[in-house]
């Protein structure tokens, strides 16, 4: 039974991920809410309410890694290079293409992950991780080519903001590593949110005018409380109920999520080719996710 609640939990917290990342489409395409704008709005909001949440519920946590020194220097390192800059790099992304599309370059993070270990271990690619590489870049070459190596599906903007936020994802996973075991996920990830929109409201535009309506409250919504605050908290206690690796496979119907809502509700289009690509890299991190239980 906690199995299967965990699955579930882990599911609709993907799911309001992807459903995310539509409202952020909406926003920025139709809106023309600056990326780094909805940004700002996202962390600083979203990260009020989860620091509030644990102060309330778990202060010392937060008191502890402020006034440690070491680890509040990696905290400050991971609010900034790891939570605003994936934050950034991922709605800009999708500024210049679409949530699905935008997602699933993201998730080319993972195999970005394994060539980074591969280096920091000094050892070669094992034949699985070369298999999950060469399905990642094949995906890749499709979903932007749509398999014409003369064209690009997508523009070069989206391409390389894509490319930008799976690499972002890389220091997201990486930079926190020595702390993640000592403190609340939900402190540093409240914390790192709060920080981050503190830093971007000294360089974001501050002429912006949002066009309120009911269907952009909607919006804003889906995007800060339902794909943020919502999703992160079931994520989190998805991967508490049945572990990181079975959660991190569950959670890849999120770009699935992203691209349905797309079209569903701002009719983007996806063409048969762009989704093969889309399925070989999903395919790519679901092997590898597969490869760590094994």
């Amino acid at each position: 039974m906690k199995e299967k609640q965990g699955a579930i939990i882990t599911i609709i917290g993907g799911i309001l991920w992807g459903f995310s990342g539509t409202c952020g489409q909406y926003l920025m395409n139709v809106c023309m809410i600056p990326s780094l704008y909805l940004t700002f709005i996202r962390l600083l909001v979203a990260g009020l309410i989860l620091t509030g949440f644990t102060l309330f519920k778990n202060p010392k946590d937060i008191f502890k890694l402020l006034s440690h020194k070491i680890d509040r220097r990696i905290f400050l390192f991971f609010a900034i290079f790891g939570m605003s800059f994936n934050q950034v790099s991922y709605l800009t992304a999708i500024s210049y293409s679409d949530a699905g599309t935008a997602t699933v370059l993201q998730y080319l993070g993972p195999i970005l992950i394994v060539l980074y270990m591969c280096i920091h271990e000094r050892r070669a690619p094992r034949l699985i991780e070369i298999i999950c590489l060469t399905l990642a870049l094949f995906g890749t070459f499709i979903l932007v080519t749509g398999g014409d190596i003369h064209a690009l599906k997508i523009s070069g903007l989206g391409l390389f903001w894509g490319l930008i936020a799976a690499l972002a994802l890389v220091f997201y996973n990486i930079i926190p590593g020595s702390i993640l075991g000592k403190y609340d996920i939900k402190v540093i990830t409240g914390l790192a949110m709060t920080v981050g929109g503190i830093l971007l409201f000294f360089i974001v535009p501050k002429d912006v005018s949002i066009p309120w309506s009911p269907i952009v409250f909607i919006a804003f919504l889906g995007l800060i409380i339902l794909g943020t605050v919502f999703a992160y908290t079931l994520y989190l206690k998805g991967v508490e109920m049945i572990g990181p690796i079975k959660a991190s496979l569950i959670v890849c119907v999120e770009p699935v999520a992203a691209v349905l809502f797309s079209k569903l509700l701002l009719d983007t289009a996806i063409t048969g080719v762009s989704f093969i690509g889309m399925i070989f890299i999903l395919g790519a991190v679901i092997l590898l996710s597969l490869q760590k239980d094994g």
